[in-house]
């Protein structure tokens, strides 16, 4: 499973201010690229997702439920079905 604190540098008691911020700080670096490569989109894609699921209260909290239960592992199904994304 992603780690999106860590995509993010972020302490998992940020508030959404901060979360905000450093989300928009690390999508800039992107903006003026007159072209991406194959892995600035899986950035790009991870840094949305990430923003996503940490931005609302309650989609954080059903994901740091799953990271308190299974230790950070383990749980890429679940999180999948729970936060599944078409992006």
């Amino acid at each position: 499973m992603e780690d999106y604190y860590k995509i993010l540098d972020i302490k998992p008691d940020s508030n959404i201010e901060d979360i905000e911020e450093i989300y928009n700080f690390k999508l800039s670096r992107y903006k003026d690229l007159p072209f991406l490569t194959k892995q600035m989109k899986i950035d790009i894609k991870q840094l949305k997702t990430a923003e996503y699921i940490l931005f609302d209260k309650a989609r954080r909290k059903k994901y740091n439920n799953i990271l308190n239960k299974n230790g950070q592992t383990n749980s890429t199904k679940i999180c999948d079905r729970l936060f599944s994304l078409k992006m």
